[in-house]
């Protein structure tokens, strides 16, 4: 009867069989990837996990550094919330780019547009030291965040009566919205997530900034194991049978113009 219980069982189809456990590590960041709710992120990976059948897709939140030191340590783990560079590369499997998002900006209103543009140029974009130089206008970020090496080191001097820094980036276009500040940095997909919140919502426009990246694109990362290279084998497959993205859908809807169009250049 044993024997006969087995051969039954390799006969099974393979949607039959035991799926294998696949978690998902994910960092919250509004709107990419939101913990209770569906953020951007959120809906390109549920896309991606409806075309991968033979898993068992299971997801956990936690703060970036634990996320990284759980994907080195859990071989059957993956992931879409890390940045690809030389550190993470040499310590993860990464697919082809999956997702692309559009770079950091300078998020203004209409009014001060034309007195924060003069600050830069439409191709080499806002130069920073330049525009915290004027007097005149006043900006704004996070404190907990960081904007990378050369970035914060221009913003670090500035006086907190000409650079506010708030602990929560969650407010920002709030205060922008009500005249309280000039300017702020954040990406585009979070200023306008955050713009469609209020009522009216104000008229933003977003400026690239000088010696950023405009699109900043990355793969889904895995651990280093034989699980994780089959995973990204397997995306990589998807993003070659789908070159129109499809599932980058919910963030286009969230970006407005002048970003797609910088976006499409590169």
């Amino acid at each position: 009867m044993r024997t006969l219980c087995i051969f039954l069982l390799l006969l099974l189809p393979g949607w039959a069989r035991a799926a294998e456990p696949l978690l998902w590590l994910k960092a919250q960041w509004v709107p990419v990837f939101v913990e209770q709710e569906t953020g951007f992120g959120d809906a390109a990976l549920d896309w991606l996990k409806q075309r991968l059948p033979d898993y068992r897709h299971d997801t956990r939140f936690l703060p970036l550094p634990r996320l990284e030191r759980l994907l080195t340590d859990q071989p059957q783990a993956c992931t879409a919330s890390l940045a690809r560079n030389p550190a993470r590369e040499a310590r993860f499997l990464f697919s082809r780019d999956f997702l692309r998002l559009p770079g950091l900006a300078v998020v203004v209103r209409e009014d001060s547009l034309k007195a924060v543009k003069a600050h830069g140029d439409a191709q080499a974009g806002i130069d920073m030291a330049a525009l915290l130089s004027d007097a005149a206008l006043d900006g704004v970020i996070n404190e907990n965040r960081s904007y990378g090496t050369v970035l914060d080191a221009v913003l670090q001097p500035a006086p907190p009566e000409r650079l506010l820094r708030l602990p929560r980036a969650s407010t920002m276009v709030a205060m922008l919205g009500a005249d309280r500040v000039d300017w702020l940095l954040l990406y585009p997909f979070e200023a306008n997530a955050q713009a469609r919140l209020l009522k009216p919502p104000p008229l933003l426009h977003m400026l690239p900034i000088r010696g950023q990246r405009p699109v900043i694109a990355s793969g889904i990362a895995c651990a280093r194991s034989a699980f994780g290279q089959r995973v990204v084998d397997q995306v990589n497959a998807l993003i070659d049978a789908h070159p129109g993205a499809p599932w980058q859908a919910a963030l286009d809807a969230l970006l407005d113009d002048e970003t797609k169009a910088r976006m499409a250049g590169h």
